[in-house]
C-alpha cells in the first residue's frame, strides 16, 4: 500500500465514522468491509496502523485486525504472532502518550488489540506470558506511559475472563493460567500504585493526568478483585458477585490498611470532585467485603477488616461525603448490603463500632425513604439490609440489641408511607415519572412486596394496625369523594398489595413473636381479610373497575389462600380449636371462608373479562386451588397433606360453575379469539375437579360434556350441508373454542 492508497483509505475511514450523509457512509462501509473479512488483509491493516496519523483510520485498522485474528488465529504463523505482539508494544510505547493528548479515543482499540493477541497466544509458550516484564517498562517512564501500562493491565484482566462460546474450554484454561502467573503481580502493582498516590510518592503536576492515573489504577484494582477466579463464568445480568474467591496467597488483602486506603482515596476523590474515582473506590470496597470467609487464616483478621469497613462507612454516612452523586449513593447502598450479607448479626454486634454504625445506617435509611423518588433501585439494598435482620432478631430474642427492633419497625412504617406517597405522585398526570412505577412492573413490585413481608414479621400486629389505619382513612375519603378517584385507586391498590404481603410473609415465617399485649395473629389475619373482602364486595357492585386494584385483590387472595389452607389443616388435626379465622370473619366455618375466594373467582370470570391480565391471574388462582397439594407443618403432629381440590367440591359457587360452565354469563369464553388459551386453562381446572368428584361415573362425565357435544353436532350438521360453512366467521369462533375446551379436558385426563 503506497501513500496515495493510504490517504484514500483515511478518507473512507473519516466518512465511515463521521460522514455528513448516509450515502457517503454506506459507500465507505461497502469499500472497507472486504478488508475486515479477508484474513489475507492483515498485513495491509497492520501497515495502516503503523503509518497513519488519522484517528479514524487507527480505530478502523485496530478493530479490523482484532476481528480477523480472533476468527482466524490458527492460520496466523508463529512469526506473525511474535511480530504483531512486539509491534503493538513498540507502537504504544512510542505513540501512546501523544495519542492520549491528540486523539484519546484511538488508544483503547489499539490496547484491546494487544490484549487479544496476548490472550490468544498465552497457552502457546512461556515467551508469550512475560506480560509483566513488557508492561513494566511503561510503569517506569512518564505519567502517561504509566496510565497506558495500567490500561493494558485493565483491559487484559477484562479480556481474560472466560466466556460462553467457541473455544470456551481453551479460554478457561488461559484464564486460570493467567490467574496463577500474572494476576497476583498485576494486583500488587495496582495496590502499590494506590498507596504511592495516597502517600504523595507519585507527584503529577497536571491534575487531569493525575485524575486519569487514579481512575485507571482503581479500574484495574476492581477488575482484579472481580476476576472469575474459579472459571465458573457467572451470570452477568446482576451487578452482584456473591463471594469473591480470591486465591489464598494474596496475602496483601489481609493487611488492615487496605480498607482505610480505599476510604482515604474516596475522600480525596470527593474533595477533588472526581466522582468516577469515588465510585470505583466504593466498588473495590464492595468486592473486598465479599471476600470468602476461608481466605482469612485467623478470625481476628476478618474482624479487623469488618471493623475498618464499619468505621469507614460510618464516616461517610456522618459527613454525607460524595452522596450527592447518584452513583456513589448507589455503591454505598451496595456496600452496606454486602457487609450485612457476608456477616451474621452476632458478628456485627460484637464489634466496637456497631452502635454508632447502626445508628448512622438507620438515619441514612430513614432519610432515603423520605426522598423515595431519588434512586429507588438503590434503596433495594438498604431495605434488604434491614429485612435480612428480622429473622436473627427474632431468633436472638433478648440477646439482640434493644434498639434494633424499634429501628426495623420505624423503617417498615416509613416504607409503607413512601409507597403511599408514590401512589399519589403516580396518579398525577402532570408529574413526569423519572422512576419506574412498581404498580406497572410486576418484577419490581414482587421485589418490593417481598421486602415488606420480611420487615413486617418483626412487629406483625403493629405493622398490620398501621396499614389498616390507612385503609380506613383512604376508604372514608374515597366514599366521601374527598379524594380524586385515580388517587383513591392507586393508594388502595398499594394498601391491598401491602396487606397481602403481610399475610403472605406471616404464613411463611419460621419464627413468631408472642407479644402478650397484641391481638393473636389469626385475629390480625382475619381483620385484614375482612376489610379486603368488604372492599371486594363494594367494588364488584360498581359498574366500572380498576385493573390495578383487581390485580391487587388477586395477589391478596393468593397470599390468603396459604393462611386458609393452614387454618384448615389445624381444624383437621385439632377438632376443638376455640379461636378460628372463620370466627373473626363472622362466618360459620372454613368452608365459608373458601367461599369468599371462590365467589371472587366466579365474579371475575363473569364481569372482569375485559382485563386480560385479571382473567389470566384469576384462572391461575382457580387452578392452584383446584390442583394444589399442600403439605402443612404443625407442632401437634407430623406434616399433613391437604388436597385443596376436595375442599372446592363442597362449595356452592364451584358446583354452580361445574353445572353451568359453558353458559354465556361467563363472558370471557366468547370475548375474543385471543382468549383461547384461557379457555384451555379453564377447562383444565374444571376437568381436574370433575375427575376428583366422579371417578369412573360415565353418566356424570357425559352430562358435563353436553354443551361441547351439542356444539359438535351443530358444526357437524353444517359441514354435512356445505363444508365451506365452517370457514365463515360465525363458525370459526365456536370451532376454535371447542378445540381449546377439549385440549383443556385432555390435559386434565393426563394429570
Amino acid at each position: 500500500m503506497d501513500a496515495g492508497q493510504l490517504a484514500q483509505l483515511e478518507r473512507y475511514c473519516q466518512a465511515l465514522y463521521n460522514a455528513t450523509s448516509e450515502p457517503e457512509r454506506a459507500q465507505a462501509h461497502q469499500t472497507l468491509l472486504p478488508l475486515v473479512q479477508n484474513p489475507q488483509c492483515m498485513q495491509q491493516l497492520q501497515f495502516v496502523l503503523a503509518n497513519t496519523s488519522s484517528p479514524h483510520a487507527l480505530i478502523f485498522s485496530s478493530t479490523g485486525l482484532m476481528k480477523l485474528i480472533t476468527s482466524h488465529w490458527t492460520s496466523v504463523s508463529d512469526n506473525q504472532k511474535e511480530e504483531m505482539r512486539n509491534f503493538l508494544f513498540d507502537y504504544l510505547a512510542k505513540n501512546g502518550p501523544d495519542l492520549y493528548r491528540s486523539a484519546p479515543m484511538a488508544v483503547s482499540p489499539v490496547v484491546r488489540l494487544l490484549c487479544r493477541v496476548v490472550k490468544l497466544a498465552w497457552l502457546e509458550g512461556p515467551q508469550y506470558q512475560n506480560i509483566t516484564e513488557r508492561v513494566g517498562q511503561f510503569l517506569s517512564s512518564s505519567p502517561l506511559h504509566w496510565v497506558l501500562g495500567l490500561e493494558i493491565y485493565t483491559d487484559l484482566t477484562t479480556d481474560m475472563h472466560p466466556s460462553i462460546g467457541p473455544s470456551m474450554s481453551r479460554f478457561r484454561r488461559t484464564a486460570l493460567s493467567f490467574r496463577d502467573s500474572a494476576l497476583p503481580t498485576i494486583f500488587t502493582i495496582g495496590i502499590q500504585t494506590l498507596q504511592q498516590l495516597t502517600n504523595g510518592q507519585i507527584a503529577v503536576s497536571d491534575k487531569n493526568e493525575e485524575r486519569r492515573l487514579m481512575k485507571q489504577v482503581l479500574s484495574l484494582s476492581c477488575n482484579c478483585l472481580g476476576f472469575d477466579f474459579m472459571g465458573t463464568i457467572p451470570d452477568d445480568t446482576s451487578d452482584e458477585q456473591s463471594t469473591v474467591m480470591v486465591p489464598h496467597n494474596w496475602a496483601m488483602l489481609r493487611e488492615e490498611g487496605i480498607p482505610k486506603l480505599l476510604f482515604d482515596l474516596f475522600a480525596r476523590s470527593c474533595s477533588a470532585q472526581w466522582p468516577e474515582c469515588a465510585q470505583m473506590c466504593l466498588q473495590c470496597l464492595v468486592l473486598l467485603a465479599a471476600v470468602r470467609r476461608s481466605f482469612f487464616q485467623k478470625e481476628e483478621d476478618r474482624t479487623k477488616l469488618l471493623g475498618s469497613m464499619m468505621q469507614g462507612t460510618t464516616g461517610i454516612l456522618a459527613s454525607k461525603m460524595g452522596l450527592q452523586d447518584h452513583e456513589c449513593y448507589h455503591e454505598l447502598c451496595r456496600l452496606l448490603g454486602k457487609l450485612n450479607a457476608t456477616h451474621q448479626l452476632a458478628e456485627l454486634c460484637a464489634t466496637e463500632q456497631f452502635q454508632v454504625w447502626i445508628e448512622q445506617v438507620y438515619g441514612f435509611t430513614m432519610d432515603s425513604l423520605k426522598h423515595w423518588e431519588v434512586r429507588p433501585n438503590s434503596k433495594h439494598y438498604l431495605l434488604g439490609f434491614w429485612a435480612s435482620m428480622v429473622s436473627p432478631v427474632i431468633l436472638m430474642q433478648d440477646k439482640a440489641p434493644k434498639a434494633l427492633e424499634t429501628y426495623i419497625q420505624q423503617i417498615t412504617i416509613a416504607y409503607v408511607e413512601s409507597r403511599l406517597f408514590m401512589a399519589e405522585a403516580s396518579a398525577d398526570p402532570n408529574n413526569p415519572l423519572d422512576w419506574d412505577d412498581p404498580l406497572e412492573d410486576e418484577v419490581l413490585r414482587a421485589e418490593q412486596l417481598e421486602v415488606l413481608s420480611n420487615l413486617g414479621r418483626c412487629r406483625y400486629q403493629d405493622t398490620a394496625q398501621h396499614i389498616m389505619k390507612h385503609f380506613e382513612e383512604v376508604s372514608r375519603l374515597g366514599q366521601q369523594q374527598a379524594m380524586p378517584q385515580v388517587v383513591f385507586e392507586k393508594k388502595m391498590t398499594w394498601i391491598v398489595y401491602m396487606m397481602g404481603a403481610l399475610v403472605g410473609g406471616h404464613a411463611s415465617a419460621k419464627a413468631n413473636r408472642a407479644d402478650t399485649d397484641c391481638a393473636p395473629t389469626h385475629v390480625v389475619n382475619g381483620e385484614l381479610a375482612g376489610r379486603i373482602f368488604k372492599l371486594v364486595n363494594f367494588t364488584d357492585q360498581q359498574g366500572s373497575a380498576s385493573e390495578g386494584l383487581e390485580l391487587a385483590y388477586l395477589y391478596f387472595l393468593e397470599q390468603f389462600r396459604k393462611v386458609y389452607i393452614g387454618e384448615h389443616a389445624k381444624q383437621v388435626v385439632q377438632q376443638e380449636v376455640s379461636e378460628r379465622l372463620a370466627t373473626v370473619l363472622g362466618l360459620e366455618d372454613e368452608n365459608a371462608v373458601l367461599g369468599l375466594l371462590i365467589n371472587k373467582i366466579g365474579n371475575n370470570l363473569q364481569q372482569r373479562f375485559r382485563f386480560e391480565s385479571v382473567i389470566k391471574k384469576t384462572l391461575a388462582l382457580f387452578h392452584e386451588l383446584a390442583a394444589g397439594i399442600n403439605i402443612v407443618h404443625t407442632s401437634e403432629r407430623s406434616p399433613h397433606l391437604i388436597v385443596s381440590g376436595r375442599l372446592l367440591l363442597k362449595n356452592d359457587m364451584v358446583k354452580y360453575i361445574m353445572n353451568n360452565h359453558a353458559t354465556p354469563q361467563f363472558g370471557f369464553l366468547s370475548h375474543s379469539l385471543q382468549y383461547g388459551k384461557y379457555r384451555t386453562m379453564y377447562y383444565h381446572t374444571l376437568g381436574k375437579l370433575l375427575f376428583l368428584d366422579i371417578r369412573d361415573n360415565k353418566e356424570a362425565f357425559e352430562k358435563f360434556m353436553e354443551p361441547q357435544g351439542q356444539l359438535l353436532n351443530t358444526l357437524w350438521q353444517q359441514s354435512c350441508q356445505n363444508p365451506q360453512l365452517l370457514r365463515q366467521e360465525s363458525c370459526k369462533g365456536p370451532l376454535i373454542g371447542l378445540c381449546r375446551d377439549l385440549r383443556g379436558i385432555g390435559f386434565a385426563c393426563t394429570g
